[in-house]
């Protein structure tokens, strides 16, 4: 006895949608319905793109919050009462890259 064929089938003996020979697949289906190289390069490399479109959004975000904290900080260590207050918690100095950051020189 034949074992039966476990492939989706349509009532017309065709391949039912989304079935093993389905050729409605949305890449570019090469021998065997396997994609091929040339789709799965270019299915690499679109992801590729849209990962590190991501990561240059996430970086300008990231800018945009430093240049903000950096702003607040700029205004806070003009204040005579938040350097006093400072001074008495025992921050007296700070730390190289920031005071180059916040004064756009090095010490």
């Amino acid at each position: 006895m034949k074992p039966a064929h476990s492939g989706a089938r349509s009532v017309a003996g065709k391949a039912a949608p989304g079935g093993r020979h389905d050729k409605t697949v949305p890449h570019m289906p090469g021998a065997r319905g396997r994609p091929t190289s040339e789709s799965k390069a270019q299915s690499v490399l679109t992801q590729e793109l849209r990962r590190q479109r991501n990561v240059v959004s996430r970086m300008s975000d990231t800018d945009r919050e430093v240049t903000r904290v950096l702003d607040v900080l700029r205004e806070l260590t003009c204040d005579p009462a938040f350097v006093a207050l400072m001074n008495t918690r025992g921050f007296t100095t700070l730390p190289r890259l920031l005071h180059e950051r916040l004064t756009g020189r090095p010490r």
